[in-house]
């Protein structure tokens, strides 16, 4: 039995793929994600930008033979399909519907329902999707103070209402920032929510010190 089709506990390999396009190469990976869940995650970005997603989620194991062949073959036949139907919309319309579609009226109106509900931060009025470059990739203002009663709550549910929107994966965590709880943030794979005070002391953190406080603090 080769090293491919060998029964383990780990997962199958990923794919890589490359489309070409009037603004660049679009990379296409796909891979098995493990946490929170198993799933089947294929990624396209363009210039590290993540332009969409698609997931599926994996029920079953890797630890016999047929069943890693069977993921195996799952991870390939995904990636295949998605390179496909890629390519035939770049040659029909560009990058334009491989980008993140929001009805701004409706998506907006329920991202402040939650908002309506974030706890008082002494004049919070911004909420903001960061990106891993620390580029802001979606962003909502408001003139009024915030109010609820969970902030963690808030933005989780801030992040489930955007995950399917922007396809970015599933909630991973959440955790109030910084003694003076300027902060409530929550990661979904590559993006960050935060909440933020227009406080000069309360600056926006980078994306990767969170992330390495947060890891820090778990181990």
């Amino acid at each position: 039995m080769d090293q491919a089709t060998k029964p383990s506990s780990t997962p199958p390999g990923g794919r890589l793929s490359s489309i070409r396009c009037p603004q660049g190469n679009i990379h296409i990976q796909t891979e098995f994600a493990t946490f929170p869940s198993d799933r089947i995650v294929t990624t396209a970005m363009l210039n590290g930008a993540v332009l969409f997603k698609n997931i599926l989620k994996w029920h079953k194991t890797f630890f016999t033979r047929e069943s890693y062949l069977e993921a195996e073959e799952s991870l390939n036949s995904q990636h295949q399909k998605i390179c496909e139907e890629t390519r035939h919309k770049v040659m029909l319309n560009g990058i334009d519907d491989l980008l993140p579609k929001m009805d701004s009226e409706t998506d907006e109106g329920g991202i402040l329902k939650i908002i309506e509900k974030v706890r008082l931060i002494e004049n919070c009025v911004l909420l903001e999707v960061i990106d891993q470059s620390g580029q802001a990739v979606y962003t909502v203002a408001s003139t009024h103070q915030l109010y609820g009663k969970s902030l963690t709550s808030a933005v989780r549910a801030f992040a489930g209402f955007l995950s399917d929107k922007l396809q970015c994966g599933d909630f991973r965590r959440a955790s109030l920032h910084s003694p003076s709880k300027n902060f409530c943030w929550a990661t979904l794979d590559n993006h960050l929510f935060t909440l933020q005070s227009p406080k000069p002391e309360a600056t926006l953190i980078k994306f990767s010190e969170i992330i390495e406080s947060d890891e820090r603090a778990s181990s």
